[in-house]
């Protein structure tokens, strides 16, 4: 398509003052302005639509920032409701672990107190055997209390809203692991790597 040459006189549009030239230049001319409107047109319209995809994107946004607030108050309440259960468990966990220390203690001063009486003899190395039973025991309740632990705090998450503890929330998921599979295999992983086997008693 040839370039449209600028007429140097524009005379009246009677048919009487162009020529067969003059004629399809104008025609030409016509055609290069409706093709130039047309894609104005689908160019305005493609631009109408990315700023109407841009107001709804900003509309989006605006409403999960009106959301967030209430997201952060809840994660909050979730948070402490979890911390306060940890609190919890940790204050049994102590009194469990005075209770046992407070037992070795009671057995040890009972112990001194036989092994101080004249009348039982030969009976002080026995209770010399069961001070080393007491310490074995102390020490396989040490082992048994961290195994505990590693347990319950494997549960990522407990059900507060029915009143249920990490505790109880570690063993339904043991009870429903056996009950899908009665019969426990030891996956081939396991079965021949030992270095971070616990030894328990």
């Amino acid at each position: 398509m040839t370039t449209p040459q600028p007429m140097t006189a524009c005379p009246e549009l009677n048919l009487n003052n162009y020529d067969a030239d003059d004629v399809a230049r104008l025609n030409e001319w016509a055609v290069q302005a409706a093709a130039t409107i047309d894609a104005l047109t689908a160019e305005n319209q493609t631009q109408r639509d990315m700023l109407q995809g841009a107001n709804d994107a900003i509309a989006e946004l605006r409403h999960d920032l009106g959301l967030l607030p209430e997201r952060v108050r809840s994660a909050n309440v979730e948070n402490k409701s979890l911390i306060e259960a940890m609190d919890r468990q940790k204050k049994e966990l102590e009194g469990l672990v005075r209770h046992w220390k407070a037992n070795a203690e009671n057995l040890r001063n009972r112990c001194r107190e036989l092994r101080d009486r004249p009348d039982l003899g030969d009976r002080a190395k026995s209770i010399d055997v069961k001070n080393e039973r007491i310490a074995e025991l102390e020490a396989k309740h040490a082992t048994l209390e961290s195994a505990y632990m590693e347990l319950i705090m494997s549960v990522q998450s407990c059900y507060h809203a029915v009143g249920e503890s990490r505790h109880q929330t570690a063993l339904r998921y043991i009870r429903e692991r056996e009950t899908v599979s009665s019969v426990c295999v030891m996956p081939a992983k396991f079965a021949t790597d030992t270095t971070n086997a616990r030894s328990l008693p």
